[in-house]
């Protein structure tokens, strides 16, 4: 991981709290962090991703702009009201999962194989010849690697 450059970053921070807020304090309520810790990131100090993150949003930057800085970029300015909130998970109901689990299902089967049948009979017919020369399955690979153990066997 490349070396961050905590002076620069501490340089700027510093640089456009005091274009936005009147005190260390205004700046570190307005982030929601303490202001020790907002006095950290100003005198080059390592803190938190998580407190990147929030600065940024304080002093109106674009999320991970702190750490571009660190690397030798610039800031992103957002614009007033931008919501820099990542979008919530898609939420997947029982259903939808349902659905996709048997579309999953369906497209592992061979076309030939009508829904509802049994899974004897798709065994049976992936054991066929047909079955086999479509996975490469030999007749040398059919074989189990393990042997039942049988009593009526001399072992010397």
């Amino acid at each position: 991981m490349a070396t961050r450059d905590l002076d620069r970053l501490a340089k700027s921070v510093k640089a456009h709290r005091l274009q936005q807020y009147p005190s260390r304090d205004a700046a570190a309520e307005a982030a929601g962090i303490t202001r020790n810790t907002w006095k950290k990131v100003e005198e080059g100090q390592e803190v938190r991703e998580s407190t990147y993150v929030k600065v940024d949003k304080a002093l109106g930057w674009g999320i991970g702009s702190c750490v571009a800085i660190t690397e030798g970029g610039n800031p992103v300015l957002t614009a007033p009201g931008d919501d820099l909130t990542p979008a919530p998970p898609a939420t997947l109901t029982a259903e939808a999962a349902r659905q996709a689990a048997f579309e999953a299902a369906r497209a592992k089967l061979p076309a030939s194989t009508p829904i509802g049948t049994s899974m004897r009979s798709v065994m049976n017919s992936w054991r066929s010849c047909e079955g086999r020369a479509l996975c490469g399955m030999t007749p040398e690979l059919r074989r189990s690697p393990v042997q039942p153990f049988r009593r009526d066997r001399n072992v010397t």
